[in-house]
């Protein structure tokens, strides 16, 4: 292209920017620091001036640093309320009868009909290693035909406690097992009509020479003979009916047979 043409040429760009109101201004082709000073001022100051500050006032938070609102909860932080129970750690309550209570166990041993009598089964119950720790005086609950007895009439119905002879239950007292388990209290006759819970809590065979009536039955000679010629009547210790006292006849040579033990005022 000759000189004119690109004379022409330049003309008609000016001409063209400028009736379309853009002014420009010149291009120096030699030069290209106007656009690393453009970078360098803009994004540099920015930075500078606008984000550094602008995380500098970030750090500034005055609200996030008092955690004095959080951490202060003197509610929370006393734990006596939760931690202090004295109704449930004074176990007393639970292991010891009251004061109308007595205790009632079963003997851990058993033997045949031949106890000593009476007397002798006394002397059993209380050489008895399962005896409650602390207790008083046990008596065997039993019954025979001359020293001692509940009833004369069933259910005591006739005399109340005074058919009564010897007899080693309390009237209207609550018995205990051992591990202070309520058994049930007595009638005014000193007999049980009903109970919650058995003496025991096995159904193992126990002497009593006791009619379901609580009037007497057969005692095996006065609980002197252990042959197999000779009945005695046995309860089951874990029963809460009738069967508590008793259940069937047994023969006296029944070597594993307990003996209920009430334990005396």
């Amino acid at each position: 292209m000759s000189a004119r043409s690109l004379r022409f040429v330049s003309s008609l760009t000016v001409v063209a920017l400028t009736q379309g109101c853009v002014t420009l201004a010149g291009f120096n082709p030699g030069s290209d620091k106007g656009d690393d000073t453009d970078v360098v001022a803009v994004d540099d100051t920015d930075v500078l001036g606008v984000e550094d500050t602008d995380v500098a006032g970030e750090t500034a938070v005055p609200q996030d640093t008092d955690v004095a609102p959080d951490t202060d909860l003197p509610a929370d932080t006393d734990p006596l309320p939760d931690t202090d129970p004295p109704a449930d750690t004074d176990p007393l309550p639970d292991t010891d009868p009251p004061a109308p209570g007595l205790y009632l166990f079963v003997t851990d041993a058993g033997s045949v009909g031949n106890l000593g009598g009476v007397s002798g089964a006394d002397a059993r119950c209380n050489a008895s290693p399962v005896k409650p720790v602390g207790s008083g005086t046990f008596k065997a609950m039993l019954a025979d035909d001359n020293t001692r007895h509940a009833c004369t009439t069933s259910l005591c119905v006739t005399g109340g406690a005074s058919e009564n002879l010897n007899w080693v239950l309390q009237p209207s007292t609550t018995y205990f097992r051992p591990d202070g388990t309520q058994i049930g209290s007595t009638t005014a006759a000193g007999i049980f009509t009903s109970v919650t819970v058995g003496i025991g809590t096995h159904n193992s065979e126990v002497w009593t020479g006791l009619a379901q009536d609580w009037t007497s039955s057969s005692n095996c000679a006065n609980w002197t003979d252990g042959s197999g010629n000779t009945l005695g009547n046995v309860g089951l210790a874990n029963e809460t009916g009738t069967d508590l006292i008793a259940r069937y006849l047994q023969y006296c040579d029944r070597s594993n047979v307990l003996i209920y033990c009430a334990e005396q005022p």
